[in-house]
């Protein structure tokens, strides 16, 4: 059987959502947002790749292949039987058997998803105030047929309050330089938000523009060149986006690993009992002298590598700083080339407005100025 409401919301992280006081704008709708995600993302399905539960309800496509590489096929109304044509062409009673089995399935896959989809539009119609969203309802069966998505996507369009100079930040933002030493989930996470904060504003990434910013973010971070030039290498079919997630995974496992190895390796101590049996009046390269000698090459070794680390480290931080600053001279740059633009047009009215010359205003005409 199909799992029921109370048990579907049994599974729901957060089974009242944070409700939205008056009219809803771009923070409040991501807060809702989040929470209908991780919910849906909650439910036990095989569907896509299969550890991504039913987030398909919630997100667009376009945010959904940045997650999960395995596209989501929608199961569809099986009917309340199997078809006759379909019986027909069973061979024998086994195979009929077989056949009642897979649509019971399909039946129980299609219910649950249908109720997961109910639940949450429930639980976003509880959480917004009906005004804000009535235009979706039908007027005899309210909002029965209205889906997640489509409750998002007009909260989105009527509400997400996003300009072009928030735009063109966010465009910095998706390609801003990835910091190795951080969780590779930092880098995923960084683009699926960014690609959901430009449909939100109505100006969707293309496949090829997720792709290439995450090849910029892997290139600014000055670590994976080699990778990143036998990505440019491949053929074109094969440099997508869903590929390039497990490539530069195991780019970034190996340099992981490649720092435990250095880190891990040691030079052997000098054996005691092995050293010849040096006399006073012997060689000036005494054992004391060879053992001190050895101690404070180590000892440089050690230095020098623990400045290259920091060295890394610090380049890191600034490319990512000097990422932040250009987003931030960029918007500011936008912003005054917008301003200006506003006061031209301001100067150019006023000018046709005072065109009669030195005789003034025209009778009747209205001067704001």
């Amino acid at each position: 059987m199909p799992l029921k409401a109370d048990q579907l919301l049994a599974l729901f992280p957060n089974p009242v959502l944070t409700p939205i006081l008056g009219e809803p704008d771009h923070e409040s709708i991501r807060i809702l947002q989040k929470e209908v995600n991780k919910n849906l993302a909650a439910i036990p399905s095989n569907l896509g790749c299969g550890t991504k539960g039913l987030l398909c309800l919630s997100v667009s496509t376009t945010v959904y292949s940045t997650i999960s590489s395995t596209p989501v096929v929608p199961p569809q109304n099986p009917g309340s039987a199997p078809s006759a044509d379909e019986i027909a062409a069973c061979n024998s009673a086994m195979a009929i058997a077989s056949l009642h089995a897979t649509h019971e399935l399909d039946v129980k896959l299609y219910e649950e998803y249908c109720a997961a989809d109910r639940l949450s539009v429930k639980l976003l119609t509880n959480a917004v105030e009906d005004i804000f969203i009535a235009s979706l309802a039908d007027k005899h069966t309210g909002y029965s047929s209205v889906t997640t998505k489509q409750i998002f996507q007009h909260l989105n369009d009527e509400y997400c309050e996003i300009d072009d100079v928030m735009l063109i930040a966010n465009q910095a933002r998706i390609s801003a330089a990835y910091d190795p030493n951080l969780p590779i989930e930092t880098l995923w996470t960084q683009i699926s938000e960014a690609v959901a904060y430009a449909e939100a504003g109505k100006s969707k990434f293309t496949k090829e523009q997720i792709l290439n910013a995450a090849v910029a973010a892997v290139t600014a971070s000055g670590v994976f060149q080699d990778d990143i030039k036998k990505w440019k290498e491949k053929a074109a079919s094969d440099k997508t986006y869903a590929n390039f997630k497990p490539y530069f995974m195991k780019a970034h496992r190996s340099w992981r690993a490649s720092l435990r190895t250095t880190a891990g390796n040691h030079f052997p101590r000098v054996n005691s009992a092995a050293t010849p049996p040096y006399t006073q009046n012997s060689s000036p390269l005494s054992a004391s002298t060879f053992s001190n000698e050895f101690s404070e090459s180590i000892a440089n070794l050690a230095t020098a590598t623990s400045a290259d680390r920091a060295m890394l480290a610090t380049m890191s931080d600034t490319i990512a700083t000097l990422s932040a600053q250009l987003a931030d001279a960029q918007a500011k740059l936008v912003s005054s080339l917008l301003e200006n633009q506003k006061l031209l047009k301001q100067l150019s009215n006023r000018g046709q407005r005072t065109s009669g010359g030195a005789g003034g205003a025209n009778k009747g005409d209205y001067d704001p100025w």
